[in-house]
């Protein structure tokens, strides 16, 4: 089996607690996965506007979504992810991605969405309601990592 480059056993050397290396994890993928989606909303916005005899731009609801619930769902779901790889030392990671992103989808699911009607695919009620349970979701994450372990980390990397 190949191993990785090294990157996590190089961080625990550091003074760095396993709060700010999970921090800094979730801020290296969540800037980048964010400009994905920025890039993603504008271009259907552009293919939108090709096919379209009016100008279509989102609701105020919608762009308010876009700006403050997508990165803050992005960045849920990366904390989780990076969470669990610190807690389970690397080992058990496949099982528990593919739960969280099954459990995130579902979540998505269940939001009524109201495109194909014309309406506004976002509430206001639904972007605050969303926006709180990201922001409480990650506090929670945050305060989990002083439960990890950097002994436990390194001794199950192998």
């Amino acid at each position: 089996m190949r191993r990785g480059g090294g990157i996590i056993e190089t961080l625990l050397c550091t003074p760095l607690s396993l709060r700010q290396i999970w921090a800094g994890k979730v801020l290296g993928v969540t800037i980048p996965a964010y400009l994905i989606a920025l890039l993603t909303a504008a271009l259907i916005t552009l293919i939108a506007n090709v096919f379209s005899t009016t100008i279509l731009l989102p609701s105020p609801a919608v762009f308010l979504h876009i700006v403050l619930v997508v990165p803050a769902f992005i960045a849920v779901a990366v904390g989780l992810l990076g969470f669990g790889h610190l807690l389970l030392g690397m080992r058990e990671n496949q099982i528990m991605n593919i739960t969280i992103f099954v459990a995130i989808f579902f979540a998505f699911s269940l939001a009524n969405t109201n495109v194909i009607n014309g309406g506004y695919a976002v509430s206001w009620a639904m972007v605050g309601g969303m926006l709180s349970i990201a922001v409480l979701l990650l506090a929670l994450i945050s305060y989990l990592t002083r439960y990890l372990n950097k002994e436990r980390i390194t001794t199950t990397i192998a």
